[in-house]
């Protein structure tokens, strides 16, 4: 998967080394959306085996609080 640039992001996350790719997000100061997109490869994964796996690098080794959807749009939802 790689993350996607769409209209309303309004920020960016810059990746920290050259592994870490710098991320498009919206916020309103509470929350960050980004926008992934699945190659070929990732949705006949997803369809076979219907898992989705998510890694949040963080220098203190715990997660914040997330969700992952997939939909169509949920910016409908978010101004």
């Amino acid at each position: 998967m790689k993350p996607i640039k769409f209209k309303e992001a309004n920020k960016t996350l810059i990746g920290e080394s050259p592994v870490i790719k710098d991320l498009p997000v919206f916020t309103k100061g509470k929350e960050c959306l980004s926008y992934w997109k699945m190659n070929f490869l990732d949705r006949l994964k997803a369809l076979i085996w219907g898992k989705v796996w998510l890694c949040v690098l963080t220098p203190k080794g715990t997660q914040p609080p997330i969700w992952l959807r997939c939909e169509k749009n949920v910016m409908e939802k978010r101004r």
